[in-house]
């Protein structure tokens, strides 16, 4: 997959972790015994891209800098861009335009925590399809998120930002690929009644021309939006009862670059 590059945002304000977005990147707060942006960084590792860009706003860049560098160390490419103003998820994918120009994207929101029995699978993507491939969750309150709604044939139809009344439980998590015409599409978006631009608008513009595909992570897969002091905590317990129980280490950037031999 390295024709893919890895686009892995960290922007945004943390205005609900406030007051520990206060004075650091949220991205960077502990999740367990990790910074949180470790385990969006992992899926990008599992999908075996090794050109990616972190993109934060720009009193925030040097702060990740000191974590990875050039990404030697783990046998990949780092590269930072700065958003200027919080402007949504398309605005931010954007930003790496002229970086990784004409390519397709695997873009994962730096608060966004997957788990699950071989996720590599999971990630793969097949650029040749032209398609945005998202990723679907089953959650009891999909009102808070982006709602997926499935035909009789269960093909997607539709995604809904936080809608009153969902038409499913399947909510898009934070992981997306995008074909090589990403950027362009990103121009003929308009912004939302909160005056940014929304990543289901994005999308649903790949729907109006059947060019969106889903992959439902059901039983045995462990999703959290990192967004609220609840879901931190509920992570944080989820992860130290694993690595504890099990022995595993959950979202290790530097031993998955030598499990995939990158370095």
């Amino acid at each position: 997959m390295s024709e893919v590059k890895g686009v892995l945002l960290c922007g945004g304000l943390g205005t609900r972790l406030q007051p520990l977005t206060h004075g650091t990147s949220k991205h960077i707060l502990n999740v367990y015994d990790k910074p949180m942006f470790y385990y969006s960084l992992s899926q990008l590792l599992l999908a075996e891209i090794i050109d990616i860009a972190i993109v934060s706003q720009k009193e925030h860049l040097f702060s990740y800098k000191k974590y990875f560098g050039d990404g030697s160390s783990l046998g990949v490419n780092l590269q930072y861009i700065e958003q200027a103003v919080p402007d949504g998820i398309p605005d931010a994918i954007s930003r790496v335009g002229d970086l990784f120009k004409g390519c397709p994207l695997f873009v994962v929101l730096g608060d966004n925590f997957l788990y699950g029995p071989n996720l590599s699978d999971k990630l793969k993507y097949n650029s040749a399809s032209n398609k945005a491939q998202i990723y679907s969750y089953l959650v009891n309150d999909p009102s808070q998120y982006g709602v997926i709604e499935y035909d009789k044939k269960g093909e997607c139809v539709n995604i809904t930002e936080k809608p009153k009344n969902p038409k499913s439980n399947w909510v898009s998590i934070g992981s997306y690929f995008f074909p090589s015409d990403v950027i362009k599409m990103i121009s003929k978006l308009e912004k939302s009644v909160k005056n940014e631009y929304q990543v289901v608008d994005l999308i649903n513009k790949y729907l109006i021309e059947d060019r969106v595909s889903t992959v439902k992570l059901g039983r045995g897969y462990v999703w959290f939006d990192l967004g609220t002091h609840e879901k931190l905590f509920e992570a944080s317990n989820f992860i130290r009862s694993v690595q504890l129980g099990q022995g595993y280490n959950i979202s290790s950037p530097i031993e998955i670059a030598t499990v995939k031999k990158f370095v």
